[in-house]
């Protein structure tokens, strides 16, 4: 019989109840083996998924376990939590606290890109800058040269009388036709005069720029020159000090008259303002017109026996960029003040003594760049010792003014970077406007205005785009076809000095649409801030590093540390020492009676519970007010920016051994930079008069106020951290 027929009997012979049974039991076997199946999926979907391993990840992972303490109760005490591995290993191991280490990478980082070697990819204005420091370095380079470079130079611009003595031949010597070969031959003489830009195509004219230090008194000049003149194997010739020392004076003394007009006068003048008390009568009527210009034809009619044109032509690298109608800055009754004393000492004045001033002026300058002996004498008047590091630093920022700045923001500052931080910054924008919407202190009239403010807030990460152009900004900062021919630093130095002056006369007619000096000082601020005048939010460079920043860390770190920032800057911009801002270039109050009114009661809940926290002096909530406000609305608004890139970009994955969710780690970032030392308490961080809160309650404030803190540590309503009242400004 087929053995199909036979099966069919054997299931025909079965109960009705058998037949049920086997049939659940097939099913319920099916459905066991699709379970485990989708558990075992689903189990290695969740390794897969849940945790991160990479390299960045795994370094990610060991930041956050120097700082936080898991053993503590983050509902009891959230700055233990945070800070609790920080604070039992900081004092034992010397770590500084976070700030400190940012500022210090920070300027390690800015010494790396002058004193490491050249690479591939250096601009060829961080080319020169490393050359010029590798030569400044190299003083046994500087030794086997001996100073001939400089005494080469010396020579052709006409001899010293000093070291040459009556071998000097002063017959045909004429002290503008020395000023301008000195210029040329790039050497750093002072000279009688010194030119800046008053404004676009007009040269402002003001006096020599004197450095009073190493010869406001004759005793100290003579050590100075007597030093100097043993260095260059010459007899010490004191009527020759004299009579430098007493031009020098003369010139000191005459060139207030020229000067004392400009209010702006660079820093190294301001010790002199005593000495301008003569001209206090007149200033009324010198400030209406102080900023007219004249002309060079004026300025010759003036002071006829100066050449004007043979100076500026000679030394601007164009031999026809002024004649008599080029715009010059002056004030006319200094100007022929001067010009008569002038005219009076250099006719009163022997040649050599006005040529060995020249050479003093040179060597007061560039000493630095000679030889040991010719260092050694300033060091030993300067009681200072020889840090050649330090110098050769310092010579870079004079020479190079920005390079290793410009370098610095560009490398942290690249295009992925700059792409998530626009992208932080526009929700935190998006969600601030959404908050302002629902504020219940503002009224309607003053609502309007504060969104049109937030809604026209601007952007800054880094630097304008005109910094990332390298050709564009290596013309702003003059240093756009120029490479050195030597290898020499004092013959190096000389170019640069030539480049600098040429590069000067070049831009003279340029609009300045930038001030860079202001530009660089804050962009180099290791800090976030929101610029009230200009309605900017700036994230400058130096602070996208360390706990604050890194491009390659879980989104969660780099919103708990910097989108918590960005939300405190950007909420500092709608306090009420921020009332009054700018539109169409007119300050406006944005606020009513009614919303300060308001306002005032608001946040009276802050000011009462800082002023309550048990301290060893009392603490003043009025004085931290709106650094407290700042960092309750930062905190709670940069987790709802995280929350959003969440659903834009997906959950993020656990860093593997670290038992926090990503929420978590959100607000334990937020926490980290406020770490410090049990060291640093009583003379750093917790100063009285200082307008930020004290780090504990700058981390614990702003969490425990926060209904999502609470939510993401699940902490029971009515523990310390999850108050059943919260206060909440915005």
């Amino acid at each position: 019989m087929p053995k199909a027929n036979e099966e069919g009997r054997c299931w025909s012979r079965r109960t009705g109840l058998e037949k049920k049974l086997i049939i659940g039991a097939s099913v319920l076997a099916a459905i066991a083996l699709i379970l485990f199946l989708i558990f075992a999926l689903q189990k290695s979907c969740e390794v897969a998924e849940e945790e991160c391993n990479t390299k960045s990840c795994v370094k990610a992972a060991a930041e956050l376990l120097e700082f936080v303490d898991l053993k503590a109760d983050p509902c009891h005490n959230f700055y233990k939590f945070s800070c609790g591995s920080f604070f039992k290993n900081a004092v034992k191991k010397d770590t500084p606290s976070p700030w400190t280490s940012t500022r210090t990478l920070f300027e390690n980082e800015m010494k790396g890109l002058v004193v490491d070697p050249i690479g591939d990819r250096d601009s060829n204005a961080h080319v020169l800058m490393k050359k010029f420091y590798h030569e400044c370095m190299n003083t046994t380079k500087i030794e086997e040269d001996g100073d001939d470079t400089f005494m080469d130079a010396i020579d052709e611009l006409g001899g010293w009388p000093l070291i040459n003595g009556t071998d000097w031949d002063g017959k045909d010597f004429n002290w503008a036709d020395w000023y301008i070969k000195a210029k040329q031959l790039g050497l750093p003489v002072i000279g009688f005069f010194h030119f800046d830009k008053a404004s676009p195509g007009v040269l402002r004219v003001r006096g020599p720029f004197l450095d009073s230090e190493h010869y406001y008194t004759t005793t100290s000049f003579k050590r100075l020159m007597k030093g100097i003149s043993e260095a260059f194997d010459a007899p010490p010739k004191t009527k020759d000090y004299q009579d430098v020392h007493h031009l020098i004076n003369a010139l000191y003394r005459h060139r207030y008259e020229l000067d004392s007009m400009f209010e702006d006068d660079d820093d190294e003048d301001d010790d002199d303002a005593d000495d301008n008390d003569d001209n206090d009568d007149d200033d009324a009527d010198e400030k209406e017109n102080a900023e007219e210009p004249s002309t060079i034809a004026n300025l010759t009619d003036i002071c006829p026996n100066v050449p004007w044109l043979d100076i500026l032509n000679g030394i601007s690298g164009n031999s026809s960029q002024f004649d008599n109608s080029s715009k010059v800055h002056f004030r006319e009754e200094h100007m022929l003040k001067y010009c008569t004393k002038l005219d009076t000492l250099l006719k009163d004045t022997k040649p050599e003594v006005i040529a060995n001033y020249y050479i003093w002026s040179i060597i007061h300058n560039a000493h630095k760049y000679m030889s040991r002996d010719i260092r050694g004498v300033y060091e030993d008047i300067d009681d200072d010792d020889d840090d050649r590091f330090k110098t050769c630093y310092k010579s870079i920022d004079e020479r190079f003014e920005y390079v290793k700045e410009t370098v610095y923001i560009r490398r942290k500052t690249f295009p992925k970077v700059k792409r998530d931080l626009f992208e932080m910054i526009e929700i935190i924008k998006k969600l601030f406007v959404a908050r302002l919407k629902k504020c219940d202190w503002m009224d309607e009239k003053s609502k309007a205005m504060a969104l049109k403010k937030a809604e026209s807030i601007e952007n800054l990460v880094g630097a304008d785009d005109d910094l990332y152009d390298v050709k564009k900004f290596d013309k702003i900062l003059g240093l756009d076809e120029f490479n050195f021919t030597s290898d020499n630093l004092f013959k190096m130095y000389q170019e640069k000095l030539v480049k600098e002056d040429h590069s000067f006369f070049d831009k003279l007619d340029d609009e300045d649409d930038d001030d860079w000096p202001t530009f660089f000082e804050n962009a180099v601020e290791v800090n976030a801030f929101f610029l009230l005048s200009a309605n900017v939010m700036v994230i400058p460079a130096p602070i996208l590093t360390s706990i604050f920043y890194n491009w390659k860390f879980p989104a969660s770190m780099n919103y708990g540390a910097m989108g918590s920032t960005v939300g405190h800057e950007i909420m500092h911009g709608f306090t009420e020492s921020s009332r009054e801002y700018l539109v169409d270039g007119e300050p406006v109050d944005w606020w009513t009676n009614a919303t300060k009114e308001n306002y005032d009661k608001k946040i009276q809940c802050i000011i009462d519970e800082y002023e309550s926290i048990p301290f060893k002096y009392r603490l003043n909530g009025t004085l931290t007010l709106e650094e407290n406000i700042a960092d309750f609305v930062g905190a709670d608004i940069g987790y709802e920016a995280y929350k959003m890139w969440v659903k834009k970009h997906g959950v993020e994955r656990k860093l593997a051994g670290v038992p926090l969710t990503p929420e978590q780690i959100y607000w334990v970032q937020t926490a980290t930079n406020f770490c410090f030392r049990k060291l640093d308490d009583n003379d750093v961080d917790f100063e009285e008069e200082d307008e930020h809160g004290i780090p504990a309650f700058r981390v614990q404030g702003p969490a425990r106020h926060s209904v999502h803190f609470a939510e993401a540590f699940n902490c029971p309503l009515g523990t310390f951290m999850n108050p059943k009242d919260k206060c909440q400004i915005l």
